[in-house]
């Protein structure tokens, strides 16, 4: 059966709101008991579950440079109501405070890559062997990339609140229920398994306990939206090295590579001209 192009990057933009700049965390379920005094209880921000997510967070923000891998998956509703999952693959590099590459190649073998340079930010569809490119007029941070990228092209950048310059603010922003559920095993590492929520959306994080404490997987379900659409992700082969090389941040047209605008929201197209 063909799925339209459009709606598969409905989920795309699913797994974009799993750290949408209004917070990572829009999350979580209660924990295992799903006894009826529980389900009506009033929600409760525990603080021992806080402090693991900052302490992750903390972690992050003091990396100069990191890499990691991620394996994400999406459900998009169809009409019928329906889930179906797509996803992708995904390799990151990040150099604070200004650069960050990510790599990604989906399901059925479309490799896509965003790179930002501290003032270019490039988008290119490597299958297709075409691209885009908005430029800054002075030096910017990963942030203001990421928070450009989202709001002005609705260019979906799964996990891209990990790259932000604070990631604590975004992984405990609009909290209003935090749970440390348990102790569970992700890819052979010991970690806490935690829940969060805010009204929209249900979160459960799996953060390592030893050091580094890396997040290692994420599960958001989205309430609000018909059918409840779940994201996912597992995160492995983190890395914390001296130096990255400074190529990987530039980026280099493939031969023949045709540039295409960005479609800013609420503007026209741009030819990827200074912003």
């Amino acid at each position: 059966m063909s799925i339209p192009y459009a709606t598969r990057w409905l989920g795309a933009a699913f797994a974009c709101a799993l750290l949408a700049p209004g917070g990572m965390v829009r999350a979580a379920a209660p924990g295992p008991r799903a006894d009826s005094a529980l389900a009506e209880a009033e929600p409760v921000v525990d603080p021992v579950a806080l402090q693991v997510i900052r302490r992750a967070g903390d972690f992050l923000r003091g990396q100069q440079r990191f890499a990691f891998e991620a394996e994400v998956g999406f459900e998009v509703v169809q009409r019928d109501g329906r889930k179906l999952e797509f996803g992708a693959s995904r390799r990151f590099w990040v150099e604070r405070p200004n650069r960050f590459r990510v790599e990604a190649e989906d399901r059925e073998g479309q490799a896509t890559l965003v790179v930002f340079d501290g003032r270019a930010l490039s988008a290119a569809d490597l299958g297709r062997n075409v691209y885009a490119q908005a430029v800054f007029p002075t030096d910017r941070t990963i942030d203001d990339a990421v928070d450009f990228a989202r709001r002005a092209l609705a260019l979906p950048l799964p996990l891209g609140e990990l790259v932000r310059n604070e990631p604590n603010e975004a992984m405990t922003a609009g909290v209003t229920q935090a749970d440390l559920v348990g102790v569970a095993r992700i890819g052979g590492v010991v970690c806490d398994h935690v829940a969060l929520s805010n009204p929209d959306t249900d979160a459960q994080l799996w953060i390592a306990q030893g050091d580094p404490p890396t997040l290692r997987r994420v599960v958001l379900t989205y309430r609000t939206i018909e059918g409840a659409p779940a994201f996912w992700a597992n995160l492995a082969a983190w890395s914390f090295p001296d130096r990255l090389d400074a190529e990987r941040f530039r980026f280099s047209p493939a031969p023949g590579a045709e540039r295409l605008p960005f479609a800013v929201r609420g503007g026209s197209r741009r030819t990827g001209g200074q912003r």
